[in-house]
């Protein structure tokens, strides 16, 4: 034709895994706010301290704490204790996800699906639950939209 060879469509399925951190440098642990080395995956249950919302004085206004050195207020914050189980990657990262993938003018196209994951639900709702403060002063969990599917367009030979 004209305007080129469009091939046939095939699926594609993968995984990855992995991890990055400088040598002596610490990581800071979202369960207990300790400063440790770098860990890749844990699965020893713990007790985490989860941040739920802002403390609110008798007056009905929210609580803050002036910092000695910058002279700036922040929030208190109030916290719940959330037990987590299980297998989980403490420092790593993984993502898994589905493809499909043809021939359009010559080059390949792909269409990717991709979902992240730390596989252990209860863990991603630590790491991920106060990543801001809504206009009510209760925290705004974001492990949801994290865990949520994303869609990529590309073109171009894999390697």
């Amino acid at each position: 034709t004209p305007i080129g060879v469009i091939g046939g469509i095939r699926g594609v399925f993968f995984a990855g895994i992995g991890g990055a951190w400088f040598k002596n440098q610490p990581t800071t642990n979202p369960c207990t706010g300790e400063s440790n080395t770098f860990r890749f995956l844990n699965s020893k249950a713990e007790n985490c301290q989860v941040a739920t919302g802002v403390k609110i004085g008798a007056d009905g206004s929210p609580l803050q704490i002036i910092d000695p050195v910058t002279g700036i207020a922040n929030y208190v914050l109030n916290y719940a204790q959330k037990p987590v189980t299980g297998f989980r990657l403490q420092d790593g990262r993984a993502s898994y996800g589905l493809g499909l993938e043809t021939f359009a003018l010559g080059f390949p196209i792909h269409f990717d699906w991709s979902w992240r994951t730390l596989f252990n639900q209860g863990w991603e709702d630590v790491v991920f639950g106060c990543t801001s403060v809504a206009s009510n002063l209760q925290c705004v969990n974001t492990a949801a939209d994290w865990r949520k599917p994303r869609f990529a367009v590309w073109i171009g030979y894999d390697f």
